[in-house]
């Protein structure tokens, strides 16, 4: 409830970015005309470089605006006035890792988090999906096992019955996922 309430000073701190984005852009702008304007260019020449720098003009502020709108979250649950929400945003932002610069050569990109995002939002979704299944799964068998040879065969087949249904879906949820392991797990 806390996040829902920084809600609306969050968009009035974003749209006072935003406006102090536009008078940097602004300025970007100017500088990159004028350093056009001093090349000796033909006229085809001018409008590729002006749309390149408008281009690229494009490709920072939104990389700006997506930094800002990343970091602000942590930024306000970093200073929060609870010792909780400040120790667990701390936890959630602290880099685990520092990657080796060895493995980055000189001309590649780099994917980053929000890029993978269309990719693995899919994924993680069906994960989820076979987790639920699995737990369902795991009940259901309990259960079965509860009324096994307890003199209700009409319960015993319905619950098989719905036994084989979840084992199709989880079936194909894992055929999706790229999972193979398709049978429960066994106690020893």
């Amino acid at each position: 409830q806390w996040l829902l309430d920084m809600l609306p000073e969050f968009r009035e701190n974003l749209a006072t970015f935003r406006a102090r984005l536009s008078v940097e852009k602004e300025s970007r702008r100017k500088q990159g005309y004028d350093e056009i304007a001093m090349r000796q260019l033909s006229v085809s020449e001018i409008e590729k470089e002006e749309r390149r720098l408008e281009s690229d003009l494009a490709r920072w502020e939104e990389g700006e605006i997506t930094e800002f709108t990343k970091a602000y979250p942590s930024k306000e649950l970093a200073s929060h006035e609870n010792d909780l929400f400040r120790r667990m945003a701390m936890a959630a932002i602290q880099e685990k890792h520092q990657l080796s610069h060895i493995y980055f050569r000189e001309g590649t990109t780099v994917e980053l988090e929000e890029d993978k995002l269309f990719s693995l939002l899919p994924t993680a979704l069906t994960v989820w999906k076979n987790g639920i299944l699995d737990i369902k799964f795991n009940a259901l068998l309990a259960r079965f096992r509860e009324i096994a040879g307890k003199g209700d065969p009409e319960e015993e087949r319905k619950i098989q019955a719905q036994l084989s249904e979840y084992i199709r879906m989880r079936s194909e949820v894992a055929k999706n996922i790229g999972d193979r392991i398709l049978s429960p797990k066994r106690g020893k």
